[in-house]
C-alpha cells in the first residue's frame, strides 16, 4: 500500500498538542480541544463545594493511577490554607492505597469532594471549568489533554513532575506554574494558583477553528 504522503497532491498533517509547536520537517495540526461542560453539572459541583468549609478548590481529574501522584497532592492540600481537594475519576487500587490516609484526613475536616467512579466527559469537563485550579502532577512524560482543557476554559494550573509539563507551563505563561514534585512545593503552588486571576479568553483559540485553519492553510 502506498502511503498518503507519497501520493501527488496529498497533504498529510500530524496531530500535536496545541501547547507546543514542534520543529518536525512536515506539516502539523494542533489537536483541537473540546469541552462538554454543562451549566447543570457546574452548578451541582458548586453547590456541594459551598456546603463545605474551604473557599478555594483544587482538582485532580481523570483516570487516577500512581503516576498522577494523588498521595502527594493530597498531602499538599493538607498543608495548604483554606483549600479543598476535588478528586474526580476512577482511582486505581494502588493509587488509593498510597493516598487513602491523607484523603480520610481531608474528608474528616470537610476538605474533600471524592468522586471515585467513572464520570462522563460532561462531568469531568464541568469540574475542570469550575475548579479554582487543576493539578497535574505526572511522573511520566507526554502530552496531557487535561492541561489543554483547563487552559482552554481559563482554569489556573499547577503542573509538576514531568519535563513535558514544565514545557507546557512555559507555553502557558501566568496561566500555569510548574514546581518540583514534593508536597511542600505543591502546597505553595496550589495556594497561589487557587487565588490567581482566571483568563477565560486567552487560550480560546485552542478549539476546532485552529485545527481547521491549520488543515486548510
Amino acid at each position: 500500500m502506498v502511503g498518503a504522503a507519497s501520493r501527488r497532491r496529498a497533504r498529510v498533517s500530524a496531530l500535536h498538542s496545541p501547547l507546543v509547536k514542534p520543529s518536525w520537517p512536515f506539516r502539523w495540526a494542533p489537536d483541537p480541544v473540546r469541552l462538554q461542560q454543562s451549566a447543570h453539572e457546574r452548578e451541582s459541583i458548586r453547590a456541594e463545594a459551598n456546603q463545605l468549609p474551604p473557599t478555594k478548590w483544587a482538582a485532580v481529574v481523570g483516570s487516577i493511577t500512581p503516576r498522577k501522584n494523588l498521595h502527594l497532592v493530597a498531602k499538599a492540600i493538607e498543608k495548604a490554607e483554606d483549600v479543598g481537594l476535588i478528586v474526580a475519576g476512577r482511582i486505581s487500587d494502588d493509587a488509593e492505597k498510597l493516598a487513602r490516609d491523607s484523603l480520610n484526613s481531608l474528608k474528616a475536616s470537610g476538605r474533600l469532594i471524592e468522586m471515585n467512579r467513572e464520570l462522563s466527559d460532561s462531568q469531568l469537563d464541568s469540574i475542570i471549568a469550575e475548579a479554582d485550579c487543576v493539578v497535574v502532577a505526572h511522573s511520566n512524560e507526554g502530552p496531557s489533554g487535561i492541561v489543554a482543557k483547563a487552559a482552554f476554559c481559563g482554569t489556573p494550573l499547577v503542573l509538576s513532575g514531568a519535563k513535558s509539563l514544565r514545557r507546557d507551563a512555559s507555553a502557558l505563561g501566568t496561566s500555569a506554574v510548574w514546581c518540583p514534585l514534593t508536597e511542600d512545593s505543591l502546597a505553595v503552588s496550589i495556594e497561589a494558583q487557587v487565588r490567581s486571576i482566571r483568563d477565560e479568553a486567552r487560550f480560546r483559540h485552542f478549539g476546532e477553528d485552529l485545527f481547521i485553519d491549520s488543515l486548510c492553510g
